[in-house]
């Protein structure tokens, strides 16, 4: 399985395993065994960038599963909970799409949130949020998304470079 000619599509997991854009799907691949243990499979456009969330930040997740964030030319964002030692048809599932650009997406990074900064969500009534999301695209956009993959939610706002301008002053 090919990889796409895109910066920031691959990224290693915390338990050694590469993931990578390969046309519509991110490839798993186990560099122990090489080869590729699945693909993920769900956008509609080439993807991006890849980054797989480190234990540190989703550490709710079972043993041997990880989340990974892939960003697309389809506009989108998908979260995916990855078993990798899953042997089963599908070792993959589908937990959130975030939408909101205009533009193909470009990059995806994550913030772990302080417990401090994680307790002001709750004291909102809003679910405690364990990240922030953010991803940039050419839309010249930069959106920020308060994570909680616990109960596979999202929320999120964007901020384009004249407004993040305004918010400095």
């Amino acid at each position: 399985v090919g990889v796409n000619r895109c910066v920031h599509a691959l990224s290693w997991s915390e338990e050694g395993a590469l993931a990578y854009g390969a046309h519509h799907m991110a490839a798993i691949y186990d560099p122990k065994a090489a080869e590729v243990k699945c693909t993920v499979v769900g956008h509609t456009g080439m993807v991006s960038c890849v980054h797989w969330v480190s234990k540190q930040v989703a550490p709710g997740m079972p043993p041997g599963s990880e989340l990974l964030i892939t960003g697309s030319a389809d506009l989108s964002l998908r979260v995916w909970a990855v078993d990798k030692g899953g042997t089963g048809a599908m070792p993959w599932a589908h937990l959130a799409t975030l939408q909101g650009h205009k533009g193909a997406v470009t990059d995806v990074c994550v913030h772990l949130l302080h417990p401090c900064e994680q307790q002001q969500g709750a004291a909102q009534g809003q679910s405690p949020p364990s990240f922030l999301l953010v991803s940039t695209a050419g839309d010249s956009e930069v959106h920020v998304w308060r994570c909680d993959p616990h109960a596979a939610s999202t929320s999120g706002n964007s901020s384009t470079p004249s407004q993040q301008q305004q918010q400095q002053q």
